[in-house]
């Protein structure tokens, strides 16, 4: 999904890699991230998310609950910025074969 920015409002634009919307009144906003190693969240990427967050609710008037995901290659580094990412996929899960 893809807000555009709205020059006369002011309002600001914001692009989801992947939006979820499950039937349990959640909404997975999706993040792709690719690194050799656990992908860092700083201060400040964390606020963008954050702000994404607000304007997808915004932007779509929803009441779901709206959970921030991080899809990476090798994770999430352990950081008090991950502590605030609701779900973690890594690529093992995407492949993971059917029991």
């Amino acid at each position: 999904m893809q807000q555009k920015a709205n020059k006369e409002s002011g309002a600001e634009g914001a692009q989801i890699d992947l939006v979820l919307d499950r039937r349990d009144q959640v909404i997975n906003l999706c993040e792709m991230k690719y690194s050799l190693k656990p992908y860092d969240i700083t201060p400040i990427y964390l606020q963008k998310l954050l702000d994404r967050r607000e304007t997808f609710r915004e932007a779509t008037n929803t009441n779901k609950a709206l959970h921030l995901t991080l899809v990476t290659a090798s994770g999430l580094k352990k950081t008090a910025q991950a502590g605030m990412i609701q779900s973690e996929i890594v690529l093992d899960d995407l492949f993971q074969e059917k029991s």
